[in-house]
């Protein structure tokens, strides 16, 4: 009688993920230790305890659910998105993905990554390039271009975008750190309100 053998499946390279109990403990910390701290610590101390654990959070939900940590990065092409990092929505995209590659653009793209072609057509949308399986995902991803006959290659305005961000970032925060490092009773507290213009800017 022959045996049946049974391969683990990190063998076969699925992403590993969380068990339900470990889901659920560490779903509750985050929930409630951002309640904890914003009662017992001072505004600067709650607002970079809370800003940790979200980030913790967003981490360990995309490893959770997409078994990797960067797994939020991962739009539905299985590539990291600029538009993710940003929080952003990708509404250019949309009428591409109905439409369809010219020959000549798959036989270039499988040329430049080392791609059969038959793969490539296989999982584009539209004009868009995908990639096969989640695990393929790279930080890369981020800076080249969306559609088969530029993914290949560097796209500077996701590039320049990237950096706008960061620097949004950083000084939101700075602005952010000066506002409660002068908070007082008597004068309330409000959130420093970022300039319409730079909302649009990264916002697109």
């Amino acid at each position: 009688m022959a045996t049946t053998t049974i391969i683990p499946s990190a063998a076969l390279g699925s992403p590993a993920r969380f068990r339900k109990g470990e889901v659920t403990i560490v779903s509750l910390i985050c929930l409630i230790a951002p309640v904890g701290a914003g009662i017992y610590l001072s505004p600067l101390r709650s607002w970079f305890v809370i800003a940790l654990l979200m980030a913790l959070y967003f981490l360990f939900l995309g490893r959770w659910i997409s078994g990797r940590p960067l797994g939020v990065l991962v739009n539905e092409r299985n590539l990291m998105s600029l538009s993710r990092f940003q929080i952003g929505t990708p509404l250019l995209l949309s009428a591409k993905a109905n439409q369809t590659p010219a020959p000549n653009t798959v036989a270039k793209a499988s040329e430049a990554l080392n791609e059969p072609a038959a793969e490539i057509q296989t999982n584009n949308q539209g004009t868009l390039y995908s990639n096969a399986h989640i695990s393929d995902a790279s930080l890369t991803d981020m800076f080249q271009g969306d559609e088969i006959g530029n993914t290949a290659y560097v796209d500077v305005a996701k590039v320049q975008m990237f950096y706008f961000t960061v620097v949004v970032i950083v000084a939101y925060s700075y602005a952010l750190y000066s506002a409660m490092s002068h908070i007082y009773p008597q004068e309330g507290f409000m959130m420093p309100v970022p300039p319409t213009a730079l909302v649009g800017l990264v916002g697109n």
